[in-house]
């Protein structure tokens, strides 16, 4: 089963704790019914979870709080990052997220898995929800992730060939191995072809 990490502050709670958020009680629900999850969050770094479920009493009725008892902790110190299980198939959800624990994801082909929830948005919480049971239903890892993964094992000018030759359709790889790495920067970067984009999705740019 797909894991799914939660942050609590700014996704099941208000940003300032001072109410249950908008949707919090569905999405517990479908999270639970469709997911292994696990507590990532401030008030669970040591692995227990008796500090969360006693924040989480003041919020949720009885039958809610024993419901999350089925939730797991994680064990973290600096960067959330450190409790997730990155070669899992996995969502992390949560309202806010450093720019290294972003750069932990995107080094590990995972910053697709991060979902960002905006509570200024009614229905965001239910939406994301739904959005990962619907990515989720196979349980399979996003064709993406093998795809860079066996990209950026390439070197660097291989990367240059392989996207000059993705974009360019009728030329044959080896029709640009004398080039030097510059000579393919700019080749690829006069393609007056939508294709463009391709590069920033694969993070050659």
């Amino acid at each position: 089963m797909k894991k799914l990490y939660l942050d609590i502050d700014g996704v099941l709670l208000t940003s300032k704790n001072t109410r249950v958020a908008d949707g919090a009680v569905e999405f517990i629900d479908l999270a639970l019914s469709n997911f292994e999850c696990y507590w990532l969050t401030t008030h669970c770094k040591d692995g227990n979870c008796n500090q969360v479920l006693k924040l989480l009493a003041h919020y949720f009725p009885n039958d809610i709080i024993e419901r999350l008892k089925r939730v797991k902790p994680t064990k973290w110190d600096t960067l959330k990052t450190e409790g997730i299980d990155l070669g899992s198939d996995f969502y992390w959800v949560d309202d806010f997220v450093f720019e290294a624990e972003k750069l932990v994801l995107k080094k590990n082909f995972r910053l697709e898995n991060l979902i960002l929830v905006d509570q200024k948005n009614k229905n965001d919480l239910v939406l994301k929800i739904k959005y990962m049971i619907n990515q989720g239903l196979n349980g399979m890892l996003p064709w993406n992730y093998h795809m860079k993964k066996a990209i950026y094992s390439m070197s660097f000018k291989n990367r240059l060939m392989f996207h000059f030759g993705f974009l360019d359709i009728n030329c044959s790889f080896k029709n640009y191995e004398n080039m030097s790495k510059e000579e393919l920067l700019e080749a690829i970067r006069n393609l007056k072809k939508p294709w463009w984009n391709w590069l920033f999705f694969f993070g050659i740019h």
